[in-house]
């Protein structure tokens, strides 16, 4: 076996059965995929979960940001660390289905104490975007920078909203230019530094910044920017929008 799977349908069934009884059951059964070389998945996984667990224990009564934006950006390191960056089986979503919904079951469950069952898209979804494990992978991902002394030190910066809501959705964040310019321009006292647009009344400013950012991005060649040519950008564009507001 190359690496595990488990298919959507076959975990939306699960889930589906899972919550209409209170409790997840025996996962599904795993699917082998043939692609890519061999590796022991299942102690990896299992052994990678445990510490995820940990993690998520000694986060607890942690000062700075809330518990959970604390586990997932060391989360998010561990993971990138541990995974094969080359391997097929991380671009597939039926493997982070199996990682989530098999090994990983206990962290998710953790990770979203106080509900019976995490909500499905926590385990699956047709293309894993949302599953916690592909969702902490990729911010290890997009985050890391080879020649740095800390490689990760961008995937720290940040709570959960704000890699959700406006790094994975939004297509400026894929220019490695822009979004490390995002994340100082918004935490610029560091990763455990307070945000710099407050996250206030429903993170209203912070969006509309955003949706300006992503308006400029289909209009301006911000590919080719630099990390201080798109900070600029992002001080010019606030500073008019903050003017706009006190019109």
């Amino acid at each position: 076996m190359s690496y595990p799977t488990i298919p959507y349908d076959q975990a939306r069934a699960w889930w589906r059965a899972g919550e209409a009884a209170g409790e997840p059951g025996d996962p599904p059964d795993t699917v082998e995929n043939t692609s890519g070389f061999h590796r022991d998945w299942l102690t990896e996984a299992t052994t990678l979960a445990n510490d995820l667990l940990d993690l998520l224990e000694r986060s607890r009564g942690a000062g700075g940001r809330d518990r959970f934006s604390r586990f997932e950006a060391e989360a998010a390191v561990r993971i990138h660390q541990t995974l094969p960056r080359d391997h097929p089986a991380l671009a597939d979503p039926e493997f982070w289905i199996w990682y989530a919904a098999d090994p990983g079951l206990s962290v998710v469950r953790t990770r979203y104490a106080g509900s019976t069952i995490p909500g499905i898209a926590n385990f699956a979804s047709p293309n894993a975007r949302e599953s916690l494990f592909y969702r902490l992978w990729v911010r290890g991902e997009m985050g890391w920078r080879r020649d740095e002394a800390d490689p990760y030190r961008l995937a720290r910066y940040g709570d959960t909203d704000f890699w959700r809501s406006h790094v994975f959705r939004q297509k400026y964040a894929e220019y490695p230019a822009l979004l490390e310019a995002f994340a100082c321009f918004q935490y610029p006292e560091g990763p455990d530094g307070p945000p710099h647009i407050p996250l206030t009344n429903n993170q209203v400013e912070l969006r509309t910044f955003v949706k300006r950012m992503k308006r400029i991005g289909t209009n301006v060649m911000v590919e080719f920017f630099n990390i201080e040519e798109a900070f600029k950008l992002m001080e010019e564009e606030w500073n008019r929008l903050r003017q706009e507001e006190a019109v």
